[in-house]
């Protein structure tokens, strides 16, 4: 995974995409998705833009989890992803089961 965050008030950076965004550079995650599972993608239709590179840093480090379908959500997990690891969400979800 390629990534920046811009931390220099100094840099203006800016990203250019072939398919013709472009657009503030400040916080950019190139992943290398083939390495991951699928079901990553189905959660960035639910997060807003400002929240997809930092999911998908938290993704990368938190990919073993199978995906548990939540009643508003493709993954239940996923969805928690802002609350700690995947090990910290799982043991929430079981806490809250009991």
């Amino acid at each position: 995974m390629i990534d920046y965050n811009n931390t220099n008030p100094d840099l203006d950076l800016m990203y250019f995409s072939g398919d013709g965004t472009w657009g503030n550079a400040d916080d950019i995650a190139i992943v290398n998705v083939s390495e991951l599972d699928g079901h990553w993608a189905e959660m960035m239709d639910e997060l807003p833009d400002h929240h997809r590179p930092d999911f998908m840093r938290w993704y990368v480090d938190n990919q073993t989890h199978d995906q548990q379908m939540g009643e508003y959500t493709n993954c239940v997990i996923c969805e928690l992803w802002d609350n700690g690891t995947e090990d910290e969400i799982q043991a929430e979800l079981e806490d809250t089961e009991d």
